[in-house]
């Protein structure tokens, strides 16, 4: 059946040997490429984090110093991102003003590191109380499960969590020791 691209003595033409090798040496480049922006060292933090903003449409975490952005990380959200955290299970993340409850370290967390937040805040507990539901709980800025770890940044291609906001473990560490517990986080729609 593909006779019609072989010669008489069975050889493949020199272009499409050409071609073949040249299709193959891109993806070798592409995908090395993506393995090497995968792993990108996180932009470094000076100091101390004021305060975050997640932006739940750009799909971003900006730390603030000193009132401006000096750092934005790529985020992936949750199974279902469109709307605020109403009640548990619903797979959103939170939208509103909340701090840092604490940090969970590796050991405790279930993917690497995370930073605790103040979810369910009054409102949140109010509006789940008057539907007769819980608000939920347990949302959290993490890094990657160590079964997703090395997908690097690609992981920010899907939203996979379950109401929390994941950055890469690079991230994670540096999050981890330049955002102090109290720290506000707002996050936008």
């Amino acid at each position: 059946m593909g006779e019609f691209l072989l010669f008489p003595n069975g050889d493949l033409p020199i272009c499409a040997m050409r071609t073949t090798f040249a299709v193959a040496l891109l993806v070798v480049f592409a995908l090395g490429g993506i393995g090497f922006w995968a792993h990108i060292p996180p932009l470094p933090i000076e100091g101390t984090a004021d305060s975050l903003v997640v932006d739940k449409k750009e799909r971003t975490l900006h730390i603030y110093q000193e009132g401006e952005a000096t750092v934005t990380y790529p985020v992936a959200l949750s199974i279902n991102p469109t709307g605020p955290k109403r009640f548990k299970g619903d797979g959103r993340v939170p939208e509103g003003q909340y701090h840092i409850d604490f940090h969970v370290p590796e050991e405790d967390a279930f993917a690497y590191k995370a930073l605790y937040l103040s979810y369910p805040n009054p409102d949140d507990r109010r509006y789940a109380r008057r539907q007769g539901r819980s608000p939920g709980g347990a949302i959290e800025i993490h890094g990657l499960h160590w079964s997703m770890a090395w997908m690097g940044r690609m992981h920010t291609a899907f939203d996979y969590t379950l109401g929390c906001v994941a950055v890469t473990n690079g991230q994670m560490d540096q999050l981890y020791e330049q955002v102090p517990d109290g720290t506000p986080i707002r996050i936008i729609p």
